[in-house]
């Protein structure tokens, strides 16, 4: 019997706006798979800055971008979004894992 680690899917997401410009309401059109973590690795990530920090050592994020982006659970994702209009970029998928 082997021990392989569970690996989580990191998800580039496309949406869209289904509501107004001053009021965004984003609905995940399309998602592709551009990553992984390990299970250890993403329960390590405590706060949504080590969230953040992980998405720019990884190279999904720019450096310095800490203000412009910001994160969210949505109980079967953590999302990383745009702080300005909410926009979803890229996902951690964890539900399948728990």
């Amino acid at each position: 019997m082997t021990n392989e680690a569970i690996v989580l899917n990191i998800l580039s997401i496309d949406a869209w706006n289904e509501g107004e410009e001053d009021s965004p309401s984003w609905t995940w059109n399309n998602w592709h798979k551009v990553g992984s973590i390990d299970l250890e690795e993403f329960e390590n990530l405590s706060c949504d800055s080590e969230v953040i920090q992980y998405f720019i050592n990884e190279g999904y994020l720019i450096d310095g971008c800490e203000d412009s982006v910001t994160v969210e659970d949505d109980q079967y994702n953590i999302v990383v979004m745009d702080a300005e209009n909410y926009r979803p970029l890229f996902a951690i998928e964890y539900g399948p894992a728990y």
